[in-house]
């Protein structure tokens, strides 16, 4: 664990934000030189090794971890807050200039600076399809991430704020889990047309058990 956040340290740029020209989506779609979803994973991994050190009774390693992720989080602040068509929410890299559907992820981590406003972007027309989410703004080809939505509606549950998405999450759960995709979620549209079934269903249940619940 602290050889690996040791590496993403090591990727720092001259923003403080963590240098990578891949993400989740695997080069499907643009990511820059630097993303919002690695920066973001690698914030909540300092939280999380500082819990570790702590109960290994490595103080000292356990605040600079702490310390670490306080910078991580202005970084992302700094690099990635933006308004976005009209949204005071985060650019997924420098120079996007539009909306995508892992702008949701800095809420799963605690980051509540843009909620809101985030919110009210990631379930805007702009990427909310009734059912499903587009990964991008605009884009032609209706690429579905389940994987992000599902990312998106934990996040904003945690964030206090599901009231404003409880009946997208069940027009989600309609489409999903009862109509013509039983039992899983969608991995990737259009490739493969729809065949990639995997770990996405785990996160479907921890929209209710870390979002609703607040169980980490």
């Amino acid at each position: 664990i602290r050889w690996t956040l040791e590496y993403c340290r090591r990727q720092l740029n001259e923003e403080g934000v963590v240098r990578s020209n891949c993400d989740e989506l695997e080069r499907r779609l643009p990511a820059g030189d630097a993303n919002l979803c690695t920066s973001a994973l690698y914030y909540d991994a300092l939280r999380h090794a500082a819990i570790i050190e702590r109960e290994i009774g490595s103080a000292d390693a356990a605040a600079n971890c702490e310390a670490r992720a306080a910078e991580m989080a202005a970084a992302i602040e700094r690099h990635f807050g933006r308004k976005v068509s009209g949204f005071r929410t985060y650019r997924y890299y420098k120079g996007c200039e539009v909306l995508r559907s892992w702008i949701g992820i800095p809420l799963c981590m605690g980051i509540y600076d843009r909620a809101e406003d985030t919110t009210a972007a990631l379930f805007s027309p702009a990427l909310w399809t009734g059912g499903g989410m587009l990964s991008a703004e605009g884009d032609k080809k209706g690429v579905t991430w389940d994987r992000s939505l599902l990312y998106a509606f934990r996040g904003v549950f945690a964030a206090g704020l599901g009231d404003c998405v409880t009946d997208k999450l069940r027009e989600y759960s309609r489409s999903r889990l009862l109509g013509e995709h039983v039992p899983y979620p969608v991995e990737a549209w259009p490739e493969e047309n729809m065949r990639h079934l995997s770990a996405e269903s785990a996160l479907y249940c921890r929209i209710v058990t870390e979002g609703i619940f607040g169980i980490n």
